[in-house]
């Protein structure tokens, strides 16, 4: 049985600069019909839909109907004369909404309102700065770590929004308020810690409508809130990865693209992501001090990390806090408060008392709920850690991994006075069985003094026999 070619027939000759053209389609009316056609259109913004060539000219076609698949969600049933007195009373809604002004909505996606920055390049913001998150317009370190924590705002108050909208949408399915509702969540951006952080940030007019008509036809609201909150860590990635808010924002809307349903990514991209990232990462949103406003709510970049590196399926981190050992057995040692990273809690080790923490691959696998048996082994593809030492004297931390078949350690020396971020990528993953040991830090010397370890991470595949 001779089976059909790949992907639809590609025109001749270069493609993905064709121009657009517009079509009334008619359909049956059944909501799974409307969601049916959705995912045919959007299907057809990707190069899997498309024949294969030599020149792979379906990504330029894919490029092309990707640019047409926007312009018709932008106006996405806009043609009906049922929903034209909704948008009217919806635009007159927007516009009164409080700092908006006169303004009805960022139709610029946050250009208008914020400034373009690009990681390294020129000036850290100075709102960054007199914020405190940075401590010149040279620091980029300290902006490192404040992208880090916006990342992490930014994937929050989407959760925060999507819990927001769930009362308001009726057994029905409808909004109870329309799209003015919608609007006023969207004017709200939601940080940790059940913080509110006002920000005046409008969608424009056809994303609320959009936002609007995708929450009604598709009904997702509450499971949508549980899953972002599932992906939460690579979404994080997604925009920490990235060099500048442009690129963070198109690699959000790729990662958004990959992890959720064409139905559930529709939601997500249109719940005003581009000024509120920009905003961020700027620090500033027209006059609006968005860093100022960070600051003074208690928002603290020693409270975020973003461990984005991972190349296993596990990754464990300690931190010690709330004082807590997290499945480590210590000798001798104590955890201090306030001696961390940042003003945390940190463990604590003394010269010359050769006092050590471990930790074991049974203890480390049951941390996710895995009860490992003989036979089971686990490879560890990176560790990292924040080491402090109280002088300059010639101590020494050792770092043992019970590895098979040849252990792996490394003395840490000279040791330092401030916390140095240490970190060791193994090329060739280390193999640790059941019951051995996955780290162990000592402490050895001739001179009585403390050293101080906190945040841990161990990036680890488990293999079950």
């Amino acid at each position: 049985m001779m089976s059909n070619p790949p992907g639809y027939p590609l025109p001749s000759g270069e493609l993905g600069d064709d121009d657009i053209v517009c079509q009334l389609v008619y359909l049956p009316d059944k909501p799974e019909y409307w969601q049916a056609l959705l995912g045919a259109l959007s299907y057809m913004a990707t190069w899997k839909a498309w024949e294969r060539d030599n020149d792979k000219r379906g990504k330029d076609a894919a490029s092309n109907w990707r640019e047409a698949f926007e312009l018709t969600m932008e106006c996405w049933r806009m043609t009906c004369l049922d929903d034209l007195k909704d948008d009217v009373a919806a635009i007159l809604a927007i516009m009164q909404i409080p700092q908006a002004c006169c303004d009805p909505g960022d139709v610029t996606d946050g250009d208008q309102y914020t400034d373009r920055v690009e990681d390294g390049v020129g000036n850290v913001p100075q709102n960054i700065v007199d914020a405190g998150y940075a401590s010149s317009t040279s620091d980029w370190d300290g902006f490192d770590d404040y992208k880090c924590m916006i990342a992490h705002v930014i994937v929050d108050q989407l959760v925060a929004r999507l819990n927001e909208i769930a009362p308001l949408v009726d057994t029905a399915g409808g909004i109870l308020g329309g799209v003015a509702a919608l609007a006023g969540v969207l004017a709200v951006i939601f940080g940790t810690g059940g913080l509110a952080i006002v920000f005046g940030i409008v969608a424009g007019i056809g994303a609320t409508s959009l936002l609007y008509q995708a929450i009604t036809d598709f009904g997702l609201v509450e499971s949508l809130a549980t899953k972002v909150t599932t992906n939460h860590d690579d979404l994080v990635c997604a925009v920490y990865r990235a060099d500048g808010d442009e690129d963070a924002l198109s690699a959000l809307n790729d990662e958004i693209d990959e992890l959720f349903t064409v139905a559930e990514a529709l939601i997500l991209k249109n719940m005003n992501l581009g000024p509120t990232l920009k905003a961020l990462y700027a620090g500033r949103y027209d006059q609006q001090d968005i860093a100022d406003i960070l600051d003074t709510a208690g928002y603290d970049t020693a409270d975020f990390t973003c461990d984005c590196d991972q190349v296993g399926e596990y990754l464990d981190y300690t931190d010690f806090e709330p004082m807590a050992l997290q499945s480590w057995s210590n000798s001798g040692g104590s955890l201090i408060d306030g001696t961390g990273v940042g003003g945390s809690d940190a463990w604590r080790g003394t010269y010359p008392n050769h006092h050590y923490i471990r930790m074991t691959m049974i203890n480390l696998v049951f941390k996710e709920g895995i009860n490992s048996s003989a036979g089971d082994y686990i490879d560890i593809h990176r560790i990292t850690f924040w080491r402090n030492n109280t002088s300059t004297r010639l101590n020494y931390l050792i770092l043992d991994i019970e590895a098979s078949p040849t252990p792996w350690d490394y003395s840490h020396s000279p040791m330092v006075t401030s916390y140095e971020l240490v970190e060791h990528i193994f090329s060739t993953p280390l193999r640790v069985y059941h019951g051995d040991i996955v780290a162990e830090f000592s402490c050895h010397g001739s001179f009585s003094d403390n050293v101080f370890l906190d945040n841990i991470t161990i990036d680890y595949d488990y293999t079950e026999v």
